[in-house]
């Protein structure tokens, strides 16, 4: 039996740092301080209960760039939303912590589940892993994540996360 699977070729020089355990935070923020025209953000969830920490730098890297006239876009994982996960609803104080200060955020469609962990900035770097943005995540599991510095990659990766249905 013989197979002919069509599949697209992606090939672009990378520049790749790693930024896995307790690097994640420091190199996030720093990667936010540089944008000047856009952040495109979609998380599983914030677990953000209103506290100071490592999860609020991170916000608070969003609200900075937004405040310097940067668009910051951030999508969630809607089906975080349902009260059998816990009894903060998971993403709501930070969804509602982001609108406030005039954040462009969004839940996304029940129907399927939105897991990703990445950022794209300005359209040449992105930011993904296994990291949460999580007390948890943030201070006590192992995670791996990396700044990837590719235009290619970038727009690959941001169209589609524009395709993502929002709520």
């Amino acid at each position: 039996l013989f197979l002919l699977i069509p599949t697209t070729l992606f090939a672009a020089s990378a520049e790749v740092r790693d930024i896995s355990g307790r690097k994640y935070v420091s190199a996030v923020v720093e990667e936010m301080g540089k944008a000047e025209e856009e952040i495109f953000v979609c998380l599983y969830s914030i677990r953000y209960y209103g506290d100071e920490g490592k999860v609020k730098e991170l916000l608070d890297g969003l609200v900075e760039a937004h405040k310097r006239g940067v668009k910051v876009t951030v999508i969630l994982d809607e089906g975080k939303r349902q009260v059998m996960y816990t009894p903060y609803l998971a993403s709501e104080r930070a969804f509602a912590y982001l609108l406030h200060f005039g954040i462009d955020v969004f839940y996304d469609d029940l129907a399927i589940t939105t897991h990703s962990k990445v950022m794209v900035i300005d359209g040449e770097t992105v930011i993904a892993g296994s990291t949460n943005w999580s007390t948890s995540s943030l201070t006590k599991s192992r995670e791996v994540s990396f700044v990837i510095k590719s235009k290619e990659l970038a727009e690959e990766v941001l169209d589609g996360l524009k395709q993502i249905p929002k709520t």
